[in-house]
């Protein structure tokens, strides 16, 4: 955004060169001589100058096309970049509804196992069931849990991962500037 105000009082700047420039000088100075009989004497000399721009071999005309060019390449990389920043939102707002489902399959697929193993452990005490059903049943149990570990740091890491993208969470380099500034600033007050 500051690329394009700067294209734009570019722009201004060229444009101004259309226009006729007054520059003036002024001087003062004293001669002295070491000699007692001299006669120490100031000086003053001002001048004025008014140029008009009569013509200049379009110079001015491609100072004032190259600098909209530039503005338009500002406004181009602006735009750009708002793209990338929405287009990074939206993928992480998506990575924490997959997360979310996920999330909600792992906690499903536990209760699931959980529920698994215990028709397993009662079958084994009742004698119907095998000691191997019973340790698949476990496995099972262990891998949901494992599971559900993952989905939730999953959950955790797409949520810190939108906050970033939407400006809420700083990064750590970020924060400690801004501590030490609000810090700084508030001291001075006190």
């Amino acid at each position: 955004e500051s690329d394009v105000k700067a294209s734009q009082f570019a722009i201004k700047a060229a444009k101004a060169l259309y226009f006729p420039q007054l520059n003036t000088t002024f001087e003062i100075g004293r001669t002295y001589f070491s000699n007692q009989h001299a006669n120490d004497k100031y000086h003053y000399q001002a001048q004025a100058a008014l140029t008009f721009p009569i013509f200049q071999g379009f110079a001015i005309k491609n100072t004032v096309r190259q600098a909209q060019a530039r503005l338009e390449k500002a406004q181009a990389n602006l735009r750009q970049n708002q793209l990338n920043v929405l287009q990074q939102v939206s993928n992480q707002r998506e990575d924490v509804i997959l997360a979310k489902e996920a999330l909600e399959y792992a906690t499903a697929f536990l209760a699931s196992a959980n529920e698994d193993y215990r028709v397993n452990l009662a079958k084994y005490r009742a004698g119907t069931g095998t000691i191997t059903e019973l340790l698949n049943a476990q496995t099972s149990v262990s891998d949901a849990r494992a599971k559900l570990v993952l989905a939730k740091r999953d959950w955790f890491v797409s949520l810190a991962n939108l906050a970033y993208a939407l400006g809420t969470l700083a990064s750590p380099e970020l924060e400690g500037k801004m501590h030490e500034k609000n810090n700084s600033s508030s001291s001075c007050c006190s």
